[in-house]
């Protein structure tokens, strides 16, 4: 019970830290009170601002009792307005804030870091793009650390220093899909004292090739000195045999822009599966990997290869199947609505 209570005053205390746009000249609602009533539609299982509010009338004099509502609960409407009026970097900074302080000490952890689409969050009227956000989780505990939204001048590539800024990487290891193989992103976190593991695909061909000839070359000469590795795995009608092959990567075998890379290795994941009728399926995937770990084993490799994937159940079905992101039409304040969404999905982790 206290450790509940110290969380819920600590959330309490970062929200209160978000400046108040609006004139105090006949405000009737707060905007910290908003925020906090969101966080609670979201873990009673509200998906919209609409159903939202209606829901949060009903239970207004049990919510009294925590907060003090002066004018009751706010319209749909208002909540809506007030969560879109927010500014996107103090509100990042303050629930952000107050999720790294629930996991403690930053040093020697996974961070995984990964983009997620907000797909009907689109205005399709205006041709807009889709909405698209990164995302950072703490192995471990599965919480969400950082969001960080992709305005319509960015990309990738730009916003990941921003999250990686952020962070205490030392001693950490860093996991992030192929956009993140970039030589400025591992030199960054190669100098911040921490380790990356990264996939290697289409938009690094020529690394991808090198790699590729050089393993190649390991495996067919000198094989004594490749780590190598094999996991089957059979559930619901799904087979699978993972490969693991990981080797010293010489600083010759590179580009020189990429010279933190210290070991190269690959996956080669086989899979049959069996659909509803009982017709076969097969595939077969081959990732290269690259890593600035110059001790690491092939066991610690593949659990965080293995990891890594896990944020599609952990993080991505969870908002999509229990909190409706992929179906959430929010067009004002999208972002703001996500993360917000996100500290509910951390609070029922806690």
């Amino acid at each position: 019970m206290y450790q509940g209570n110290r969380t819920i005053q600590s959330l309490k205390r970062f929200i209160g830290s978000i400046k108040d746009p609006l004139d105090n000249r006949g405000k009737k609602y707060s905007i910290h009170e908003s925020i906090i009533l969101v966080i609670i539609g979201f873990i009673c299982g509200k998906r919209d601002y609409t159903n939202m509010a209606h829901f949060l009338k009903l239970r207004e004099r049990q919510l009294k009792q925590y907060m003090e509502l002066k004018n009751g609960v706010p319209s749909h409407d208002t909540l809506n307005r007030h969560i879109a009026m927010i500014d996107e970097d103090e509100l990042t900074y303050a629930l952000c804030g107050w999720s790294m302080e629930m996991i403690g000490n930053p040093e020697k952890r996974h961070y995984i870091m990964d983009g997620k689409a907000l797909r009907a969050s689109t205005n399709k009227t205006k041709d807009e793009k889709i909405p698209y956000v990164l995302n950072l989780i703490d192995q471990v505990t599965k919480i969400l650390l950082f969001q960080k939204g992709i305005g319509e001048k960015e990309n990738e590539i730009t916003s990941i220093p921003k999250i990686l800024d952020v962070i205490g990487m030392k001693d950490s290891v860093i996991t992030i899909d192929a956009i993140g193989t970039q030589y400025r992103i591992m030199d960054r976190i190669d100098k911040a004292g921490g380790y990356y593991i990264l996939s290697v695909k289409d938009n690094q061909p020529k690394l991808n090739e090198d790699i590729q000839l050089y393993l190649d070359y390991m495996m067919k000469n000198e094989k004594e000195n490749v780590q190598m590795m094999e996991e089957k795995e059979k559930n619901h009608g799904r087979y699978e045999k993972r490969r693991y092959i990981l080797a010293e990567c010489p600083e010759e075998t590179v580009d020189p822009r990429f010279k933190t890379i210290k070991m190269a290795g690959k996956v080669i994941r086989e899979r049959e599966i069996i659909n509803y009728r009982g017709k076969e399926q097969k595939s077969l995937q081959e990732v290269i990997y690259v890593t600035n770990k110059s001790d690491i084993k092939i066991e610690e490799f593949a659990g965080y290869i293995r990891n890594h994937w896990t944020i599609e159940n952990s993080l991505h079905w969870v908002l999509d199947d229990s909190f409706s992101e992929d179906r959430s039409t929010v067009k004002k304040g999208k972002v703001n609505s996500s993360l917000i969404r996100k500290s509910a999905y951390n609070i029922v982790r806690l």
